[in-house]
């Protein structure tokens, strides 16, 4: 062999040990993450932790279809759609007289479903078809795309209700939850542009186990704070754009919209009355209804209000109901297009 075929031996040889070994680590990071992924799902099994999200190419993530008493940790039944549900509720729905739109306020986070406003609301118009399409961590970016997707569901003359808390206009700046990606918008010569969270690594870290828990450890252990785009005045312009969207959507089917508005804990503060104002602003824009949780009812005091949390307790989540369950009554509309009786 001559010397020149001797050295292309040679580098063949260490390429392919080179190969090799790469293959072996990728085996065995690939072992590794699929064990520490039954390791995760067997730890939630035990401490009887069920799994609540699943990867959505437009939303991001939405809570998974069908629970049926699910511990996330707090007991959760949905419908077929992924809505949270009564336990005696029929899961097949798929027409609705009234469309609740939101975050975990809305959802009702740490909350058993009858203590929730939707709850509360269905318990009170029995006769009524009511949609608790809210999910945890969504902004008012990620509440239009839901509503652009289940509006056919609501049927003509029904009620669109939006429940705008007052971190929504930190999540519509952010491009990510955690360390996954989320759907965001940006302001355009025509418009609305938005960004769509589908790619493989967004799949991958919705379905894998070991990556969602230890990206939520790592957020919460290391206090990691997101990047937010843009100011507050960018914040304000992004969601009345948002927000005249969505009541585009709701004329489109002959619906009622009804804007709801809480700052929780910041109530009363600078902060809490500036961004009252700008969603006042933009729901009279859109030609929406409005009312503040705020104002004039008890649900601001710390007795309200999960110890070290921002979420309303039952107390506070009962009293924001009193406030409202008047109010929202006249918009409260069945099939037969009468309006129902105003909730005690």
């Amino acid at each position: 062999m001559s010397p020149s075929g001797a050295r292309v031996g040679r580098a063949r040889g260490r390429f392919a040990e080179w190969a090799a070994n790469l293959a072996l680590a990728m085996l065995s990071v690939a072992l590794t993450l699929a064990l520490l992924d039954a390791g995760f799902a067997l730890g939630r099994h035990l401490v009887g932790h069920d799994r609540m999200y699943m990867f959505d190419p437009a939303l991001g993530w939405r809570v998974l279809p069908n629970l049926d008493g699910a511990l996330t940790p707090y007991p959760t039944y949905t419908d077929v759609n992924g809505f949270r549900i009564l336990p005696s509720e029929p899961r097949e729905r798929r027409t609705f007289d009234v469309m609740m739109l939101g975050d975990s306020f809305c959802f009702g986070s740490w909350l058993g479903v009858e203590q929730t406003l939707a709850g509360m609301l269905k318990l009170a118009h029995p006769e009524l078809r009511i949609a608790n399409t809210a999910v945890p961590g969504f902004g008012t970016d990620q509440e239009m795309i839901a509503l652009g997707r289940y509006a056919p569901m609501l049927k003509p003359g029904g009620t669109v209700v939006l429940l705008t808390y007052i971190n929504d206009f930190d999540d519509i700046r952010h491009h990510w939850n955690e360390v996954r990606e989320k759907p965001w918008f940006t302001m355009g010569p025509q418009g609305l542009v938005m960004h769509r969270p589908d790619s493989w690594l967004n799949r991958f870290s919705w379905s894998a186990q070991v990556f969602s828990v230890t990206a939520y450890l790592a957020s919460r252990g290391l206090r990691m704070k997101l990047r937010s785009y843009g100011d507050d005045a960018d914040a304000a312009k992004l969601y009345a754009a948002l927000v005249e969207r969505m009541a585009a959507t709701a004329r489109a089917r002959h619906a009622h919209f009804v804007v709801l508005y809480t700052a929780g804990r910041k109530a009363r503060t600078a902060q809490g009355l500036r961004w009252a104002a700008v969603v006042r602003a933009t729901a009279a824009r859109a030609d929406a209804v409005f009312f503040s949780l705020d104002e004039r009812h008890p649900a601001l005091g710390s007795a309200m209000f999960i110890p070290g949390d921002i979420h309303w307790n039952a107390a506070g989540s009962l009293a924001a109901y009193r406030y409202i369950a008047p109010r929202l009554a006249p918009f409260l509309r069945p099939a037969g297009g009468g309006v129902t009786k105003t909730a005690r």
